[in-house]
């Protein structure tokens, strides 16, 4: 929305790049998280039948113990870099 009005309004390259780099942050910071949730929502039922960490849509998967960091079902972003 703030491209098309710095397009609207004739705002020179430099502008308009700067405004570009804020829409695309803007969009990753709030539509990064939201792909990643339904990345995590096909991991975890994608299974067939109900199971440990996986169960189909609708269905319940119980998770007994606490997962280990070699964990993977979930899609997460990397703390450590």
């Amino acid at each position: 929305m703030a491209l098309v009005a710095a397009w609207l309004l004739g705002v020179g390259s430099k502008a308009k790049q700067g405004v570009a780099y804020l829409v695309g942050m803007d969009e990753y910071v709030y539509g990064y998280p939201l792909v990643m949730m339904d990345v995590t929502r096909q991991v975890t039922t994608a299974a067939s039948t109900a199971g440990e960490y996986a169960a189909p849509m609708n269905q319940f998967a119980r998770i007994r113990t606490y997962v280990n960091p070699d964990f993977k079902n979930v899609v997460r972003i990397s703390v450590n870099s």
